[in-house]
Order: C-alpha cells, then sequence, then structure tokens
C-alpha cells in the first residue's frame, strides 16, 4: 500500500522533466496473530468436550524492489516497481491446553517475484498564494507474485490435520487480485518544514479464484471480491540541516466486508492503523538515503516494518 511522500520525494514536487530516478529498496515486514480455537462440540454454554488449543501465525516477509520514475513533463510523472519476495512464515498449535500439552509446528516460506505496480502522478496546482500543492495520484497493481490461492495447503487426512488444517505448506509472493488505488495527497510548506496528507481509496477487481477444499478434495471456484479499503495519511517532514530531514507521519485504514458468490463473509471487515517514523539524507547531489520504520497498531497490520531505499536521479 503506498502512503503519502516522505520529505525527501516532496521536494520539486515531482520528478522534473527529463529526469528519470531509480529507487532500489529493502522493506521488511514482521506479522504475528494468537488464535484460541476448538476441537469438539459444547452441550451448555461453559461446558465443552473436546480439545481447546491456542495457535500462533508469525510471518516475516523481505521484499528487495526497484522503482523506476521518470519526469514525462514538470507537472506528469509515471512509475513502475517491482518487488522480489521472501515469504517465510511459521504456525505452532499447542494442544491441549494444560499440564500434557503438546506443540504442533509447521513452517513454511515462498521466493519469487512479487506483483509488479504502474503508476501515475499528476501536480494539479502551483501552490502559489499561500495555497497548498494538490497531487493527484493513481496505481495499478498487476498478479504477477504467487497467489494466496495457488499454494498447497495442509488437509484433515494429513498428519495433525484436525489442528492445522487449511495452513499453507508454502507461502504466496502475491495477493491474487488486480488493484486500482486513485488517491490525493495534499502538501502544504511551513519552513522549516511541509505538512501533508494523502487520501486513497483501493478497489480489488473481483476474481474467481480456486478455493482449496480442508478435507482434501478437488477446489472450489468462488467468485471473492475483496472489502474496499479507504485509508487517510497525515503527517509532517522536516529539515534538520541542509542535508538531513525526519518525517512523522500516522496512517488510518479501514476494510469494508467482502464477498464470495455475492454473499458477505461475516467478519471480514476490519480497521487498522500505522505509526511511521522517517530520516532521510542527502550523499550527494544525485543520490539519497531514506530510512523509515512502522509500527502497526492492530491485530491485521505488521507488528513492525522496516524500509531502507537508495533512489538515484539522472538525466537523459
Amino acid at each position: 500500500m503506498e502512503t503519502a511522500p516522505t520529505l525527501s520525494s516532496v521536494g520539486g514536487v515531482l520528478t522534473p522533466k527529463g529526469q528519470i530516478v531509480i529507487d532500489p529498496s529493502i522493506e521488511y515486514d514482521y506479522w504475528a496473530q494468537n488464535q484460541l480455537g476448538v476441537n469438539g462440540f459444547q452441550i451448555i454454554p461453559g461446558i465443552t468436550f473436546g480439545n481447546i488449543f491456542v495457535t500462533r501465525f508469525e510471518q516475516n516477509i523481505t521484499t528487495a524492489a526497484v522503482t523506476v520514475r521518470g519526469g514525462v513533463t514538470d507537472r506528469l510523472e509515471l512509475n513502475a516497481k517491482i518487488p522480489y519476495v521472501y515469504n517465510a512464515g511459521s504456525t505452532s498449535s499447542l494442544i491441549p491446553l494444560g499440564t500434557n500439552a503438546q506443540l504442533l509446528s509447521v513452517s513454511a516460506n515462498g521466493l519469487g517475484l512479487g506483483d509488479i505496480q504502474f503508476g501515475a502522478s499528476y501536480q494539479l496546482n502551483s501552490g502559489e498564494n499561500g495555497w497548498p500543492i494538490f497531487v493527484g495520484n493513481f496505481l495499478f497493481k498487476t498478479v504477477t507474485g504467487t497467489s494466496p490461492f495457488q499454494v498447497p495447503i495442509i488437509t484433515e487426512n494429513d498428519t495433525n490435520g484436525q489442528f492445522l488444517a487449511g495452513t499453507p505448506q508454502k507461502l504466496a509472493t502475491g495477493t491474487g487480485f488486480y488493484t486500482l488505488t486513485p488517491s490525493l495527497t495534499v502538501l502544504l510548506p511551513t519552513a522549516p518544514g511541509v505538512l501533508f496528507a494523502n487520501l486513497q481509496f483501493q478497489h480489488n477487481l473481483a476474481r474467481t479464484q480456486p478455493v482449496q477444499n480442508r478435507q482434501g478434495g478437488p477446489a472450489t471456484p468462488v467468485n471473492l471480491q475483496p472489502g474496499e479499503s479507504p485509508a487517510i495519511t497525515f503527517g509532517i517532514g522536516f529539515a534538520l540541516n541542509d542535508r538531513a530531514a525526519l518525517t512523522l507521519s500516522y496512517q488510518q485504514t479501514h476494510v469494508f466486508t467482502a464477498y464470495a458468490n455475492g454473499q458477505a463473509i461475516t467478519g471480514s471487515p476490519y480497521s487498522y492503523g500505522t505509526f511511521n517514523f522517517g530520516l532521510g539524507y542527502q550523499i550527494s547531489q544525485s543520490t539519497r538515503l531514506n530510512l523509515s520504520v512502522g509500527i502497526g497498531a492492530g491485530p491485521n497490520t505488521p507488528a513492525a516494518k522496516v524500509l531502507f531505499e537508495l533512489p538515484y536521479k539522472f538525466s537523459l
């Protein structure tokens, strides 16, 4: 998901006409989630026959990417991002609870091309007479990565399948859905800093996906429509000196109901937030170093996120 630009990319505001920026980056995301489950039945509230078990999911995603941005005019910029993803995760279940608890653990990973993205940004005004600068953005994400619906899963017929059924044996490198993301960025220079905000709306195109059978039978084609997800980001970027700059921002996202074959999926809506801290350093006139850290607020966002970028610009 794209957020409002850091101070290092606010500057001009966009890449000037005839200039190219090559931006290699490495991003690390860490996810962790705990779930409590019951493999049994309940006769009256509070009395359950069967096994109660706790499952912990952990996921470590490392993405190496190259983003290329080019100035078509002084107000129009085109960009493309090619990611390569290493996705490593583990699932641990403690069953049953108590002194005789047994730990079941399974690990999986995925390595390969991620979902390639194409985008454009257009500066709508000059920001004169005290007006903020408005920039319209549009992002299109493809499905070039491995889809979560393409990877094999543990079935109930496998060893300990009654507790681990549905757990992937390999991990995806993409989402499996085409995504359209229009957004509007607002920038207000207030020397020595820049106030910024970003409003975006992410729309995933519905697709028929092969949903795998936990019992081990053939997959079932299901038309899936992920929920729309609007987001707002706001923050400030300010110069520490003539080379270094600091940015602070917060992003809040809400994901609406998802649908399967036109029917609402119960429990699919959720919200989450992310606090972002960024530091930029101008190494030379053409090269800059950016480092940002994100801290998730809520169970559905990465607990930690680190992004390292080294953009290099040159003229044609």
